[in-house]
């Protein structure tokens, strides 16, 4: 996967300010910044008009998965699945089960300015209406 110099320095940077911070990401603000044909992109897939090849689950149909461009989102015509940026990022980097791992990392690699900051030590404010994602930054692995 390709990542652009520009969001690696700035994830490097939020990090850097307050490498003891804890933070995380709301899954709305990434659907809003990013779509699934932007994660396909970046994970270097061939696109053909609105259509590619299902790499992750080593499918050889060119028009097996479609992106919707009013929405963001694509589907698997194969697998008859329908999802957004998130579901395709957890399919291309085989994070099918862990939906905060695949949100936190999205959340560094596209948009790490809407990283919210937990103040409390325990847990992220809660929102009952978001999923959100978040954990601490530990520089001392």
């Amino acid at each position: 996967m390709l990542i652009s110099t520009t969001s690696m320095l700035c994830a490097l940077s939020a990090v850097m300010d307050n490498p003891n911070a804890r933070y995380y990401y709301e899954a709305e603000d990434i659907k809003k910044t990013v779509t699934a044909r932007q994660v396909a992109i970046d994970a270097n897939y061939t696109i053909n008009g609105n259509a590619c090849v299902a790499e992750w689950r080593n499918g050889d149909n060119p028009t097996a998965i479609y992106f919707n461009d009013d929405d963001g989102t694509f589907h698997d015509f194969v697998k008859d699945e329908h999802g957004d940026c998130i579901k395709l990022y957890q399919h291309i980097h085989n994070l099918d089960h862990d939906f905060k791992t695949a949100l936190q990392q999205m959340g560094d690699l596209y948009c790490p300015h809407l990283k919210k900051q937990v103040t409390n030590s325990a847990q992220p404010p809660e929102n009952p209406a978001m999923a959100t994602a978040w954990a601490p930054v530990n520089l001392e692995k």
